[in-house]
C-alpha cells in the first residue's frame, strides 16, 4: 500500500507549488485540481533522473517520499496563504456524483478487471501503455540512459512518457499492481477535471445550470451515430461504436471525449486539468481588457501567475504534445487580442509580461520537444483539411459540413454559428482564442492521421464550446 503514500506526497508537492504561485481567486478545489497532474509530473521527473544512476525500487521510493514529505511540510508552514472554498450548487453535486460513479465503473471494468479483462476502446490502447509501464518498472528502461521502445527492437523511444512512467513508479517503488497503477491516478485526474472545468465554466458564465450542463455536454456529446442504430449490419459490426466508427464503410474523424480520449489515451487525462486551469489563468490575467479598459491588467503586475502559467505550459510536451500545441495556440491568440496595438507607449510592459510566460514555457519545453522530435518523424505538420481523410467529397466544402455533422451533429453548428448571437464582450474574449484553435486545427494536421487533431480540439476549443452552447 505504499503506492498510496507516493500518490499523496505527489499531490501535496503539486499543491504547495500551486499554493505559492496561484492567484488568490483560485480556491482550494482549483489548487488541488492542478496539484494532481502537476504533482504527478514533478514526481515523475524526480524519479526519472534517479533511474539514470540506480534502478527504481521500494527503498528509493521510501527515501524520496520521506524527503518530499519534509520539503512539503516546511513549504506549507512558510506559506501564509488563507484557505478559501467556492460554493457549489446542488446540481453540481448531482452531476459530479453521477459522473464520478460512471468514471469509477468504467475504470473498474476496463483496467485489467480480474487481472486480465478490458473493454471498449481501452482494450486496444491498454497493451501499449502496459508495455511502457512494465519496461520502466522492471524492463530494459528501468535503468538505461538510452530508452528504447518495447515494440521495435533497438529503436529509440520518443513518446510522451509522463503518464506511464508515473504508473511505473507506483509499481516499482510502491508495490502497486498494474491495475491500481493505472486506475487510481485516472480516477483522481477525472475528479480534478470536473472541479477545474466547473471553475472555468463559471468564469464564462455565472448563470445557474450553465456550468453543470456544459460539463454534461463535454462528457456525453458525440455525433450522429443514432442514425445507424437500427441498421443490423452496423449493430452487428464489432468495430462499430456509433461515435467514431458507424459501419464497416463509414466512420468520422472525431473521438468521444471520455471513452476514446481521456481513458484509453492516458495523456488526455493527465493534461486536461492543466489545459483548463491554464486557460482560466490566462483569462484572469487579461480580465481588464474586456471588463474595464482603464483598469491596469493583472498581466502587468502578477508575476507569480505568469511564472505558474509558464511552468504549466512548459511541462506539457512530455504529457501530451497535442495539449501543448492547443494551449499554445490559445495563449498566442489571447495575447494578440489583448495587446495594446494602438498604444505604442505601453508595448514594452506587455511584451515584458508575456515574455516571462513565454520564456519560462520555452526553456522548460524545448528539451522535451527536441527529444520527442529525435525519432523517425515523417509527414508531420502538413497543411491539409482534416475532412479529406474520411469524407468522399474530399475537395469540396461539403466535406467540411458532412464531417462535422457526423462528428458532433447539431452541437457543432451551434458552437460555431449560433452562440455568437448571444455573446457579451467577456464571452467574445474567451471564445475567440478557442475558435482560433478550431480554425487552424481544421486545416493543419499535426500528425499524418486527421483523427489526432481531435486531441487538440478537446484540450481547448471543445470545453469552451461546451459552455458556450450551454449558455445558448
Amino acid at each position: 500500500m505504499f503506492w498510496a503514500y507516493i500518490i499523496v506526497v505527489s499531490i501535496w508537492l503539486g499543491y504547495e507549488f500551486f499554493r505559492f504561485l496561484a492567484p488568490q481567486k483560485w480556491d482550494q478545489f482549483n489548487l488541488l485540481s492542478g496539484a494532481v497532474p502537476l504533482g504527478f509530473t514533478f514526481v515523475t521527473w524526480i524519479f526519472f533522473f534517479i533511474r539514470y544512476f540506480h534502478p527504481l525500487n521500494g527503498t528509493i521510493g521510501k527515501i524520496v517520499s520521506l524527503i518530499l514529505t519534509v520539503v512539503c511540510y516546511f513549504a506549507h508552514t512558510m506559506n501564509p496563504r488563507q484557505f478559501s472554498f467556492r460554493k457549489f450548487a446542488t446540481e453540481f453535486y448531482i452531476v459530479f456524483t453521477i459522473l464520478m460513479f460512471l468514471f469509477f465503473m468504467y475504470a473498474d471494468r476496463s483496467f485489467l478487471k480480474d487481472g486480465r479483462i478490458s473493454c471498449g476502446t481501452i482494450f486496444s490502447d491498454l497493451p501499449f501503455h502496459l508495455s511502457l509501464i512494465t519496461t520502466f518498472s522492471y524492463g530494459p528502461n528501468n535503468v538505461n540512459s538510452q530508452m528504447v521502445t518495447p515494440f521495435y527492437y533497438g529503436e529509440k523511444l520518443c513518446y510522451p512518457i509522463v503518464p506511464d512512467f508515473f504508473s511505473s513508479i507506483l509499481v516499482s517503488c510502491g508495490g502497486a499492481s498494474l491495475r491500481v497503477s493505472i486506475a487510481v491516478p485516472t480516477i483522481l485526474l477525472m475528479a480534478s477535471m470536473l472541479f477545474s472545468m466547473h471553475y472555468l465554466f463559471r468564469q464564462y458564465s455565472s448563470y445557474r445550470y450553465v456550468s453543470e450542463f456544459g460539463i454534461i455536454i463535454f462528457a456525453v456529446a458525440s455525433g450522429t451515430g443514432w442514425r445507424y442504430i437500427f441498421i443490423k449490419e452496423c449493430i452487428d459490426n464489432v468495430n462499430s461504436n456509433l461515435a467514431h466508427s458507424f459501419c464497416s464503410s463509414k466512420e468520422t474523424f472525431w473521438i468521444q471525449s471520455i471513452a476514446h480520449y481521456l481513458y484509453p489515451q492516458r495523456s488526455g487525462a493527465f493534461s486536461i486539468s492543466l489545459c483548463l486551469l491554464l486557460m482560466s489563468l490566462l483569462i484572469i490575467l487579461v480580465k481588464g481588457s474586456y471588463q474595464d479598459p482603464k483598469k491596469p491588467l493583472r498581466l502587468l503586475h502578477d508575476k507569480k501567475s505568469l511564472i505558474l502559467a509558464g511552468v504549466m505550459m512548459g511541462i506539457l510536451p512530455m504529457i501530451s504534445a497535442h495539449a501543448f500545441i492547443s494551449v499554445g495556440l490559445y495563449a498566442i491568440a489571447i495575447c494578440c487580442m489583448t495587446f495594446p496595438w494602438k498604444n505604442f507607449n505601453t508595448w514594452h510592459k506587455y511584451i515584458f509580461s508575456w515574455a516571462i510566460f513565454g520564456l519560462i514555457a520555452i526553456v522548460i519545453a524545448l528539451p522535451q520537444i527536441i527529444w520527442l522530435l529525435s525519432g523517425h518523424r515523417q509527414h508531420f505538420f502538413s497543411i491539409e483539411p482534416i475532412w479529406t481523410e474520411t469524407e468522399s467529397r474530399k475537395l469540396g466544402i461539403f466535406g467540411y459540413f458532412t464531417m462535422w455533422w457526423d462528428s458532433l451533429g447539431t452541437f457543432h453548428f451551434l458552437a460555431v454559428i449560433n452562440v455568437w448571437f448571444f455573446m457579451k464582450k467577456k464571452h467574445f474574449y474567451i471564445y475567440v482564442p478557442a475558435m482560433t484553435v478550431y480554425f487552424i486545427s481544421t486545416f493543419v494536421r499535426y500528425q499524418p492521421g486527421a483523427m489526432d487533431n481531435t486531441k487538440v480540439f478537446l484540450s481547448t476549443w471543445y470545453p469552451i464550446a461546451c459552455v458556450s452552447v450551454s449558455l445558448y
